[in-house]
């Protein structure tokens, strides 16, 4: 072990692959905040699936921004009969 450690948003990565996908997971994420409309629950929803199936997040600072979306589309109440 090299000894490697890096926190990205508050976690630590230990491997250098890993922290820099991190890294480029959170600039993903700032990119989609900026043009993403929240005030639009059916574009959020789109916005989810597409990052879903094109599996853009791995580490742990994508999935916990997938959970923040998640979170927000079930407390949507006009999306109360979306799957």
């Amino acid at each position: 072990m090299d000894g490697f450690k890096m926190v990205v948003d508050g976690f630590v990565f230990t491997d250098e692959k890993t922290a820099r996908k991190a890294c480029q997971e959170e600039d993903s994420i700032q990119y989609v905040k900026d043009r993403l409309d929240m005030g639009n629950p059916r574009m959020v929803l789109e916005m989810y699936h597409k990052l879903v199936a094109e599996q853009v997040f791995e580490t742990p600072i994508g999935l916990m921004y997938l959970k923040d979306l998640q979170n927000y589309l079930l407390m949507t109440p006009e999306l109360a009969d979306e799957d």
